[in-house]
């Protein structure tokens, strides 16, 4: 394991782009620099920002957690830790050696994971290579190994283009076609719908809740029911619009849809100050 560490994190470099500017920083400035990015970094899953904390990657980086391919690009590392930050879980690094060779310096050092209440549940040793961009210090290969083994409550899938949850909400009203319709052939058609509803659920479909919209509700949707999903992908909510669409769902109800990937609230706060 530690010669295939070793060999991954050599070819890692080799891939690098052979740039000809200098830095001009001591290792002890550079270490410095180092420790106040995992300050921010610390700050940024602590707070559930993912995409801040991926603005310490350079756009090309590349990841590698332990028996996981490596993943590459600073999108797909915003994902892979959104993961960890959704898990309730937080990373403490511990630099102990820095060395600077012109625009990039070599990082070793150990890592420990928590859980929610600051228990040790994971540890191991990490080589890095830093690469200096516009006077900002960015990672730019990130070599994990482990030395404590991993508990099995800890999912990091490390690969590009990851499944990740979906909330999806419907509100629906009843036609006329509905109304129009006996107790027995309503009931008849709830069988037929539910047994593509379970079909979904053992798949890994999750129904949060189901509701009747409260009258009084402020700046209330017309619409008197709505259902609210949990998805494993974006794959399993078509699966279930396909469902209803094919059960005649829609020859039976007027209904609105909204669906998305699952985020954090502060993601969704920096999303809309950006706005334009």
């Amino acid at each position: 394991m530690r010669h295939s560490i070793l060999l991954v994190f050599i070819l890692s470099i080799i891939a690098l782009p052979v740039k000809s500017q200098t830095s001009g920083d001591t290792s002890e400035e550079v270490r410095m620099a180092i420790q106040q990015n995992f300050q921010q970094m610390v700050a940024a899953m602590a707070a559930g920002n993912a995409r801040e904390l991926s603005m310490y990657f350079t756009e090309d980086a590349l990841l590698k957690f332990p028996g996981e391919e490596p993943v590459k690009g600073r999108k797909a590392i915003e994902e892979i830790h959104q993961q960890i930050i959704d898990q309730g879980f937080g990373i403490r690094p511990n630099t102990q050696e820095v060395q600077v060779a012109g625009n990039l310096a070599f990082e070793i050092g150990t890592y420990e994971m928590l859980d929610k209440q600051g228990e040790k549940i994971d540890q191991g040793h990490y080589a890095t290579v830093w690469e200096k961009e516009d006077d900002q210090w960015r990672i730019s290969r990130d070599i994990i190994s482990r030395t404590k083994e991993t508990p099995s409550e800890i999912v990091v899938t490390a690969k590009p283009g990851i499944a990740r949850d979906h909330l999806y909400v419907e509100l629906w009203n009843p036609k006329q076609a509905w109304l129009d319709l006996s107790t027995e052939e309503r009931q008849s058609f709830f069988s037929k719908v539910g047994g593509e509803i379970e079909k979904l659920t053992g798949a890994g479909v999750e129904v949060l809740g189901f509701a009747v919209n409260d009258k009084e509700t402020p700046n209330r949707s017309d619409h008197k029911y709505i259902a609210v999903w949990k998805m494993p992908s974006k794959d399993h909510v078509e699966m279930l619009e396909n469902s209803v669409s094919q059960a005649g769902w829609y020859d039976y109800f007027e209904q609105v849809n909204a669906r998305g990937e699952l985020i954090s609230p502060p993601a969704v706060l920096e999303d809309m100050i950006k706005l334009k």
